[in-house]
């Protein structure tokens, strides 16, 4: 059911559709590029991104590939922990399906949904969402983890440093809680305790020692990837960047394009390196250029990711 809105003394209502909402949030990526290139020099960006490193650039599609590898195959595990039957195959599958998705869906969460929905369909559709759900969560802990550790290595980041420590806390705080919690309210007599029932079952299920073990070492290795990662980028701008700055950048705008106000976060992405990476001496121009090979990196991967569609399984989807 499409969402509405009552406009005080009128009886009407308005209605806006998903083709609106995607319109709507192309234009606010266009603006936001816009608004960016009325202050960057296009040029300088143009002449920048001219001498990029392709071997480096290279390196960089190679290593997110990689570590989107390790990310499905996580998923995979956290699948196993609670017991859903898909294969190996399968979720490295739909998990490179979803990140073909993100390209054309709103904020940095639309793959998330997209195998959610994909793999949910198939069977135990709140169960695939939870591990959905827990692998994202438990990648944004070590990410804000790395992007705080960088973060307090450097003067230029004073002002930010307590912020990210303390979201970074809060993320970890509830994380903590939300097993004991949810198994505490799951025996109370309210609306939302089976709800909480299933999740604390989960939770338990996710929390043992052997899961916390592999989850947690996987979802390191994916964000030192990932870091690696931005690196390859840098070196070919080139661009001359402490790279805990880099990190400290990443960590902060994935965040904000978690926001689904733009296409996968085009945009809100670039600006938070401009802002970010100027703190740290970083040109306006190299910066832009930086959050335009980051994208492209990021869209070159998931457009082969795309042949995830093409293999068996990938245009049939059975109704659960």
């Amino acid at each position: 059911m499409l969402p509405s809105l009552r406009i005080p003394g009128v009886g009407a209502r308005l209605r806006v559709g998903p083709v609106t909402k995607t319109v709507l949030k192309v234009v606010a990526s266009l603006s936001l590029l816009a608004v960016l290139l009325f202050f960057v020099d296009g040029r300088k960006v143009a002449a920048v991104l001219a001498g990029t490193d392709p071997l480096w650039l290279a390196v960089a599609v190679v290593g997110f590939l990689a570590g989107q590898a390790l990310n499905a195959l996580k998923w995979n595990w956290l699948g196993e922990a609670l017991a859903l039957p898909f294969t190996r195959r399968r979720y490295v599958q739909v998990y490179f399906m979803g990140l073909f998705l993100a390209v054309f869906l709103p904020g940095s969460l639309g793959g998330d949904v997209g195998r959610a929905v994909l793999l949910g369909r198939e069977k135990r559709g709140w169960a695939v969402a939870y591990t959905v759900l827990a692998d994202r969560y438990s990648g944004m802990m070590f990410l804000l983890g790395l992007a705080s550790a960088a973060c307090a290595t450097l003067g230029t980041y004073d002002r930010l440093k307590p912020w990210l420590w303390a979201l970074g806390a809060a993320v970890f705080a509830a994380w903590a809680l939300l097993g004991p919690l949810s198994r505490r309210l799951a025996g109370k007599p309210f609306k939302f305790a089976p709800a909480l029932g299933a999740v604390a079952d989960w939770e338990g299920r996710l929390r043992t020692p052997g899961n916390l073990a592999r989850i947690g070492t996987s979802s390191l290795a994916i964000q030192l990837i990932n870091w690696g990662v931005l690196v390859a980028i840098a070196l070919a701008l080139p661009m001359d960047v402490p790279a805990a700055a880099l990190m400290t950048a990443y960590g902060l705008t994935t965040l904000a394009t978690l926001a689904p106000v733009s296409i996968n976060g085009l945009g809100v992405r670039e600006g938070g390196y401009v802002l970010l990476l100027g703190m740290a001496g970083v040109p306006a121009e190299q910066a832009l250029g930086f959050g335009a090979l980051w994208f492209a990196v990021y869209t070159v991967a998931a457009l082969l990711g795309g042949i995830a569609w093409l293999l068996p399984g990938g245009r049939q989807v059975k109704a659960g």
